[in-house]
């Protein structure tokens, strides 16, 4: 299946509410600091969501790390004033606008946006120094738009408010091979694993 792009899609304030309503997604933050953790050991220090969105992983890592100084940039107003935080810093500009260090760099669900990834690889580069543990973390593009949908029907169930976004993401996410080409010049490493019906892949260093 060719990769579409959500170059232009917009999450409008209607759907950044649910998103920061909406529990059932808890189990894949949940996943995501549980990985960072077993990978990484716990947190220390300084930590940096790129787009953030709603900051709920954000508030998973202060809530499991209480002195952790945590940190989310969104380009997406209408998220960020969803999202209901205490202790955490939320910044409304783009991730290339960043002009600090990092001692912990995170994204989740967010790597598909990007159709230049090397624009991606370049902010993670400026904003770590070499002791920075990473994590980026995203869907795995289907081989075909009959397996999205039924991925977005086993997920979501019928008539969702996140289903556009959900199949966008699906179609706009890249492929094991794409993703392994895309880190091959870096320091990096990629796991795929398996969640409910679907591939997550986490890329660390």
């Amino acid at each position: 299946m060719i990769r579409q792009t959500k170059k232009h899609f917009e999450y409008d304030k209607h759907i950044a509410e649910q998103y920061s309503r909406y529990t059932e997604f808890d189990q894949i933050y949940t996943f995501f600091v549980d990985s960072f953790v077993k990978i990484h050991g716990e947190p220390v220090g300084s930590l940096v969501d790129l787009c953030c969105g709603t900051a709920d992983i954000l508030k998973k890592f202060k809530s499991n790390f209480p002195n952790l100084d945590v940190v989310g940039y969104d380009k997406s107003s209408e998220m960020l004033d969803s999202a209901h935080h205490n202790g955490i810093t939320l910044v409304n500009k783009p991730i290339q606008l960043i002009d600090k260090n990092f001692d912990n760099i995170i994204s989740n669900n967010a790597y598909h946006h990007f159709d230049d990834v090397d624009e991606f690889w370049r902010v993670v580069d400026c904003i770590s120094h070499s002791e920075s543990k990473i994590l980026i973390s995203d869907v795995i593009r289907p081989t075909c738009q009959e397996d999205v949908l039924q991925i977005v029907n086993d997920i979501l169930g019928p008539n969702s408010v996140f289903e556009t976004a959900f199949t966008l993401s699906l179609t706009s996410a890249y492929t094991e091979d794409e993703l392994k080409n895309h880190i091959k010049s870096l320091n990096l490493s990629i796991i795929d694993t398996p969640i409910d019906n679907y591939k997550l892949f986490f890329i660390h260093n």
